[in-house]
Order: structure tokens, then sequence, then C-alpha cells
């Protein structure tokens, strides 16, 4: 797999992670009759749920127990290599395309 895909999943995982919850918080909350109304209570509910994945990931990845820093690392980047990513150099600009 590239570098640069893997960077997208390593980026939307812990987002689709979130939104995962979201909706399963949401559904929870209509069991105990708490109506979660409109697309942006949604996101809203989505955004904290998925920034409560990424720092649950950060905490598990950097426990001393190798079980939790393995579910860490599933968490924040679907289990894929987290090494230093390499990315083809763009050519060199030339000086006929500079702004005056």
């Amino acid at each position: 797999m590239s570098d640069r895909a893997a960077s997208y999943i390593r980026t939307m995982w812990p987002i689709v992670l979130g939104h995962a919850a979201a909706l399963l918080v949401t559904y929870l909350a209509t069991k105990f009759g708490i109506h979660v109304d409109g697309a942006l209570a949604f996101e809203a509910v989505g955004m904290v749920a998925s920034a409560l994945v990424y720092w649950l990931g950060r905490n598990l990845e950097n426990s001393r127990i190798e079980l939790l820093r393995g579910a860490g690392h599933f968490i924040l980047s679907l289990g894929l290599a987290t090494t230093q990513p390499t990315y083809a150099t763009a050519p060199a600009a030339t000086g006929e395309h500079r702004l005056k």
C-alpha cells in the first residue's frame, strides 16, 4: 500500500470510529428516551466521540501492556504501519513561472 493511501486511512479511521460511536450513543439515547434532534446535534456528538476515540487510542498506545498498545494502534491506524512516510518530491519550479 502506498504511503499516501495509508495516510488517508490513518486519518479517516478514527473519524469513522467516532461516527460509529456517535451512532451507538444516539441509538442508546433513544432507548433511554433522549432524542438527539437534527444533523447538527448528531455531528456534535460525532465530533466529541471522535475526539474521545482519538484520546483513548493515544492513551492505549502509550500503555506498557503490549495488548493495550496493539489495541491503541488499531484504534488510531487500523493496524497499519506508522513509520515515517515517504512521498515523491515535486519537480523544482523554474524561474519562468514566478510571479512578478
